[in-house]
C-alpha cells in the first residue's frame, strides 16, 4: 500500500471515530423536549436537572392567565379564592411550578392543589431567594380583605420572600411573580416546607389538614405540556436560565436520575 492510500485510510478512520463520538455524546430525546432556538430554563435539585420551556404564547398577562377569583371579583359560585385559569395544570395533593410567557414578559407561577378537586386542603411554606429587584408578586393568592379564616402570609424583603399558604378542601392556592426574568442573569432558590413543616398549620375538621405529597415542574410543548416530579418535597431547588436549545447539550451529558418526563397532558 503506497503512502497516498495510507493517508486516505487514516483520514477515513478519523472521520469514523469523530462520527461515533458525536453519536455517543448526543443527549437522549425526551417527551416535550424544546424545539430549536427556544429559550430554556433548568430546575436543579441535588443531582436531578429538569429542562423546561415556559407555557403561554404571549397573548395574556400573567394575571389574566392565572384568573384569580374572589367574592370581590366574581359572583357565586365562581369565587373560591383560587386560580380558575390554570386548572389544567393543577393536581390533587400536588404543588406545581411553571414559568409563563405572557404579554407582560416572563413570570414564575406557583400552584398548590386542585380547584374543586378531591383534597382536604393543606399548608406549605416556601423561602424564595434571588428574586429580581425590579419584579413583584403580582398575584398573592390569597390576601383576604374581609374574611375570618386563616390568613396566608406573604413576607417580602428585597430579593427574598417567605410565603406560607393555607387552603381549604376543594380549593387551590398559589402566586405569581413578574418582572426582571426576561434576561439570563438571575438564579432563584426555593426552600420548601410542606405539610407539618410549614411555618403554621391549621387543623380543622372541615378540611385544611390535607397532605401534599408531590412537587412537580411544568414544561410547555405547544398546545400540550409535560409535568415532571421532583425527587423530593423536602430539598431546595434552583431555577436558572438554560439559554437557547443549543446550550442544553452540555447539561444533558450529566447524570439525570429521572429521564421520564412524567405525565403528558393535552
Amino acid at each position: 500500500m503506497d503512502d497516498s492510500t495510507s493517508d486516505i485510510s487514516r483520514t477515513a478512520l478519523v472521520l469514523l471515530v469523530c462520527i461515533a463520538c458525536v453519536t455517543a455524546l448526543a443527549p437522549p430525546s425526551t417527551v416535550g423536549a424544546p424545539n430549536d432556538g427556544e429559550q430554556t430554563y433548568v430546575i436543579t435539585q441535588g443531582d436531578q436537572e429538569i429542562e423546561i420551556v415556559p407555557v403561554g404564547n404571549g397573548t395574556q398577562t400573567v394575571e389574566e392567565f392565572y384568573d384569580y377569583r374572589t367574592p370581590e371579583t366574581h359572583d357565586p359560585p365562581d369565587y373560591l379564592y383560587s386560580s380558575y385559569g390554570t386548572t389544567e395544570y393543577q393536581e390533587d395533593d400536588t404543588s406545581v411550578l411553571m414559568l409563563y410567557e405572557g404579554s407582560d414578559g416572563l413570570s414564575l407561577i406557583l400552584l398548590h392543589d386542585k380547584l374543586e378537586g378531591d383534597t382536604r386542603g393543606g399548608s406549605i411554606t416556601m423561602q424564595i431567594d434571588g428574586l429580581p429587584e425590579e419584579g413583584e408578586w403580582v398575584i398573592e393568592d390569597d390576601t383576604y380583605t374581609d374574611y375570618g379564616g386563616p390568613l396566608d402570609s406573604f413576607d417580602h424583603d428585597g430579593t427574598s420572600s417567605r410565603i406560607t399558604w393555607i387552603w381549604s378542601e376543594g380549593r387551590s392556592d398559589g402566586g405569581a411573580f413578574n418582572g426582571g426574568l426576561d434576561g439570563e442573569d438571575w438564579e432563584i432558590t426555593i426552600e420548601p416546607y410542606f405539610n407539618e413543616n410549614a411555618d403554621y398549620r391549621y387543623e380543622d375538621p372541615v378540611g385544611y389538614d390535607g397532605q401534599v405529597d408531590d412537587w412537580k415542574v411544568i414544561s410547555g410543548d405547544g398546545e400540550s405540556f409535560t409535568s415532571t416530579s421532583l425527587q423530593s418535597i423536602d430539598e431546595p431547588i434552583t431555577i436558572t436560565s438554560g439559554g437557547p436549545l443549543r446550550c442544553r447539550y452540555r447539561a444533558s451529558l450529566r447524570l439525570h436520575p429521572r429521564l421520564d418526563p412524567g405525565k403528558r397532558s393535552s
